[in-house]
Order: C-alpha cells, then structure tokens, then sequence
C-alpha cells in the first residue's frame, strides 16, 4: 500500500496535472472537505480534459470518473483478489478505502505495486528451498 496522490474536488485541471506530474502519479483521487473520496482521475482523463476546456478554469469533479463506479479494495483484501480486479476491470491502480467508510480512502495499490510484491515472494521462495 502507498500513499495516494490526492487534490481537492474544487481544484482546477490545471492543478491536477501540474500535481500528478509533480509527483509522478498514474492517478489521482479526488476528495471532498471532509476527506473522503469523490472520484479518481486518471492520466488519460486529465488529457482528454485538456483538449477540450479551458483546463485553468474548469474544476476537475467535469472530469473525473465518479463514486460508484470505481473499483475499491479494502486492507484485508487477498491479494490475489485485488490483482484480479486491476485486471478484469483493465485499470493501473485501486484506492484501499476503509471498510465503514466506503469513501474513507487509506492508500493505494498499483499494478506494478502488486508485481513487485510478486516477484519479491518468489525470489524469498527461491532462497528458502
């Protein structure tokens, strides 16, 4: 689990790029006052954005793919089933959200998180036999 890259659901397209390229982030989540997750914006969205609106001045909830209908796991989730659903749903990352609070957002996992860990416990596997 990282840290996610959050911005605020008033911030500006432009922010939003500007802070996903400062911190060399695939996604970003987009959070209310109270902290709690509103959606997610991914590099492809933040460039469809830009072709399209004045992105200084058009807030990024216009673009942003909204709660429920991203993807969530939980700290206690298998692995395994995280992975599966980076795949099946054919996206990079997943935001760890509290159980009781859907949109309590902990951190993130990453596809290439997830195959670090992987080859990581195979190469641990390895050594021990």
């Amino acid at each position: 689990m990282t840290s996610p890259v959050l911005v605020s659901h008033d911030s500006f397209i432009q922010d939003a790029i500007i802070t996903l390229f400062m911190y060399d982030a695939d996604v970003l989540y987009v959070i209310d006052e109270e902290q709690l997750l509103l959606g997610i914006l991914s590099r492809k969205d933040l460039l469809r954005a830009s072709l399209n609106t004045n992105i200084d001045s058009t807030p990024v909830a216009v673009c942003m793919t909204r709660m429920p209908h991203i993807k969530t796991c939980h700290k206690d989730m298998n692995i395994l089933e995280a992975a599966a659903l980076l795949q099946d749903f054919a996206i990079d990352s997943l935001p760890i959200v509290d159980k009781e609070e859907e949109r309590s957002i902990l951190g993130t996992v990453t596809k290439s998180a997830l195959l670090d860990y992987i080859i990581q416990q195979a190469r641990k596997a390895e050594v021990n036999r």
